[in-house]
């Protein structure tokens, strides 16, 4: 991604940062961008969706479950990057 204003690229790192306190500010030129709610939802529920069926995956997969939850969430923050847009914050 890069800045609409002044084009400087955000690193992956930045945007990593951003997905999960929902800004993103330019190093360059100051510029501010938020994460719409649809994103901000869709991350949510992705994170949320495996404790609804807490008791079913216990049940097969014993008390592995916490281990595989725990890939699970590093496995949603790496690639939230790919499917999660920026949009300007009006000032």
């Amino acid at each position: 991604m890069t800045c609409a204003k002044c084009k400087q690229k955000f690193s992956y790192k930045d945007i990593l940062k951003a997905i999960m306190c929902y800004k993103l500010i330019c190093k360059n030129c100051k510029k501010k961008y938020k994460v719409p709610a649809l994103y901000r939802l869709t991350i949510s529920i992705l994170f949320a969706l495996p404790v609804f069926f807490q008791i079913y995956l216990i049940n097969i997969f014993s008390y592995y479950v916490i281990i595989m939850y725990l890939g699970y969430c590093i496995v949603v923050v790496l690639i939230s990057s790919l499917f999660v847009k920026f949009i300007e914050e009006q000032s």
